[in-house]
């Protein structure tokens, strides 16, 4: 019968702190869910009614240096577009620095591009297809 009790409340203690963990990772997903809300509307009125063009990739670009910059001074965001700078900092600095390429790699193509250039460390949520080897972009 002790035995039986000291069951019952074990899994009721454990019941209650995955129930707690798990509201705790709701409110984060709800307040990223929240400001990412936030950002799309207020990168489609830009898009919309700025006074004048604005490039669309150019605006992610700074939003997302901005971002990391105000994290900490190491963490750099290069765009696909600019690999060569990737290569050129991995063959002055060889194995002195390490690269992590993450955002924009969505098949095994672009993940091996990024390799090839000097990244030690990929960061992708397509990692699945990537390690699969699929071809095609299974995230846009």
């Amino acid at each position: 019968m002790k035995t039986k009790r000291i069951l019952l409340v074990g899994i009721a203690f454990i019941s209650i702190t995955l129930g707690l963990t798990a509201l705790r990772n709701d409110d984060k997903s709800f307040e990223i869910s929240k400001q990412l809300n936030i950002y799309a509307t207020l990168f489609r009125d830009v898009n919309m009614f700025y006074v004048d063009e604005v490039n669309p990739g150019d605006l992610v670009t700074t939003g997302i240096k901005a971002m990391l910059k105000s994290l900490d001074p190491y963490t750099v965001y290069y765009p696909e577009s600019e690999m060569e700078d990737v290569k050129l900092m991995k063959s002055i600095l060889h194995d002195d620095i390490k690269i992590k390429a993450a955002g924009g790699i969505h098949n095994y193509q672009e993940a091996m591009a990024f390799i090839k250039a000097g990244a030690s460390v990929l960061g992708a949520s397509a990692g699945i297809a990537i390690v699969k080897g699929e071809t095609q972009n299974v995230i846009e």
